[in-house]
């Protein structure tokens, strides 16, 4: 073979490739479950000071009390929210990261594959080629051999019509008839091998 053919893949490159795609989306799959959870995590209460305004406006004044928090504790509390959903954001972050790089890699794997198949399939397309040329070659051996020859014994077809009598020479017209009726071996087996005098 030439060196500009394809060289066939190992059938054990290729299925790796499928295997490390198939755990690369399920690790995917699995990412996207955890960033679903982190974002329904976000849906935090939010204090800030137009709320404080609010307790103080609902209680007259009267009382700055939030299940017995004074306003340095409410103030407190929201900050700690604050962090709690920057802390979340962050991670969601880090988990999108990692979603586009595994996005990228997946991306990488199946243009892997793709050439792979396309290896596999120029192979088989030059596996094909070769043997329909062996088939033709020995097709044509095979022709030259027995043309010339003479019948060993009357062939008939399947309807009882003469195809050859015996002693009568084999030309290239009646191998391809005797092969379009499947009995170009009938004619080989019988043919007599000692070719036309000259």
């Amino acid at each position: 073979m030439g060196s500009d053919e394809w060289e066939k893949p190992k059938g054990e490159e290729y299925r790796y490739l499928q295997q490390h795609i198939e755990e690369e989306r399920q690790l995917n799959g699995e990412l996207l479950a955890k960033l679903a959870t982190l974002k329904r995590g976000l849906q935090l209460p939010e204090v800030d000071e137009e709320y404080i305004v609010l307790i103080r406006k609902k209680t007259k004044e009267s009382v700055l009390l939030l299940h017995g928090q004074n306003e340095v504790d409410v103030l407190a509390l929201h900050e700690s929210y604050k962090r709690k959903k920057l802390g979340r954001e962050q991670e969601i972050a880090i988990v999108e990261q990692e979603i586009h790089k595994k996005k990228q890699m997946l991306g990488m794997l199946l243009n892997e594959v793709e050439k792979a198949s396309g290896k596999i399939a120029a192979a088989h397309s030059q596996i094909k080629k070769e043997d329909t040329d062996k088939s033709s070659k020995s097709e044509a051996l095979k022709k030259n051999y027995i043309a010339g020859k003479r019948a060993g014994e009357d062939l008939h077809d399947q309807e009882g019509k003469l195809l050859i009598a015996e002693g009568d020479l084999i030309t290239m017209e009646v191998i391809e008839k005797a092969k379009r009726l499947n009995l170009l071996t009938q004619l080989i087996l019988h043919m007599n091998m000692l070719t036309q005098s000259k």
